[in-house]
């Protein structure tokens, strides 16, 4: 399994492919939040030799700005999780990592993923999507 953090925002999405866990070798790779997209980063991960099917998706939820990514990534056959964000402050702040930006976000979240291997997001069915759907009640 390939782990991708997707760290995202209103016009962009910053990702982190870790390529090999034990030697943290990874790639980054930044799209529009949007589905052309999606598109391209899909077709970013086929060139890095990596299937829909092998990839885990791991993203905090954003308010409305992850939905369209995550049910775009689900249809396309990906594995999708979307952790609450104070989870994955926390777990950076396990890791020492004090710097906040973009690209630093989404390789905790890569991290995130290859470590603590969360379980898949499913939609909501009835094509109702909210940030209570997606992480549960406060």
């Amino acid at each position: 399994m390939f782990y991708l953090g997707m760290d995202v925002a209103k016009a962009k999405l910053d990702c982190c492919l870790l390529l090999d866990e034990a030697s943290g070798k990874r790639k980054t790779k930044v799209v529009k939040n949007t589905q052309s997209g999606i598109v391209d980063l899909l077709a970013w991960v086929a060139k890095q030799n990596v299937s829909p099917e092998t990839l885990h998706i791991v993203m905090e939820a954003t308010g409305i700005y992850h939905e369209q990514a995550a049910m775009a990534l689900a249809d396309a056959g990906v594995m999708v999780s979307i952790i609450n964000p104070a989870q994955v402050k926390d777990f950076g702040r396990g890791l020492a990592v004090r710097t906040k930006t973009d690209g630093v976000d989404s390789v905790v979240l890569a991290r995130y993923g290859a470590l603590l291997k969360p379980k898949a997001w499913v939609a909501a069915s009835s094509g109702s999507t909210s940030t209570t759907s997606v992480v549960g009640p406060p």
